[in-house]
């Protein structure tokens, strides 16, 4: 039929499955899990093996740090490697297009290897509540400043996702003025007047 290749929504398809859904997103979710009921029995054997268990152990205490953590490498190279003119945007589809997608990959999986390294280097460090400054305000208004400063880090991400970290092949510095206003606004807290000197 018209339907497009593609399971995810791309710019510039006439029709896309994800929206809304349609017959052919609901028969690709059948078939993964016919898939899936059918590979059950041999993926369970496969896992009773000692070794297995033991490295699913170590991916299962690592994999929301990986989850929580994993844009993180992405933002430190986009904000180093594009102002330096080291992402270049070649013609969509192309050969030099598919290499740069490579190396992007590459880069990206040795800093998310580095930044698990460290995670779980320092994981005390890591799984710490983030800091917080005790301000003099009145209470009823930290939930309002906490609150804005929620909206603002949740904007910015939001106009990243949508637009990219280069939209116009610039860095947005104004986006990430704007995200680590809203990061500090939600490390304030209102300070209790009793613990004042």
């Amino acid at each position: 039929g018209g339907y497009p290749v593609s399971m995810i929504g791309v710019p510039g398809q006439a029709i896309e499955n994800t929206t809304p859904p349609n017959a052919a997103m609901l028969a690709f979710g059948c078939t993964e899990a016919g898939l899936a009921i059918a590979l059950a029995p041999a993926v369970n054997r496969a896992l009773r093996a000692g070794w297995v268990r033991r490295a699913l152990s170590v991916a299962n205490t690592n994999v929301m740090a990986l989850y929580l953590w994993h844009m993180i490498p992405a933002v430190i190279v986009a904000v180093v490697a594009y102002p330096a003119g080291l992402l270049p945007q070649p013609v969509e589809g192309s050969a030099a297009w598919w290499l740069a997608r490579l190396e992007w990959v590459v880069v990206l999986t040795v800093m998310t290897g580095a930044e698990m390294v460290v995670l779980g280097w320092q994981r005390r460090i890591f799984g710490a509540p983030l800091p917080t400054f005790g301000v003099r305000l009145p209470h009823r208004w930290g939930e309002a400043v906490t609150l804005a400063g929620a909206a603002m880090a949740v904007y910015s991400l939001e106009y990243l996702a949508a637009d990219g970290f280069a939209p116009d092949g610039r860095f947005p510095w104004a986006t990430a003025v704007v995200f680590a206003a809203g990061l500090i606004l939600v490390m304030f807290r209102p300070a209790d007047p009793r613990l004042s000197p």
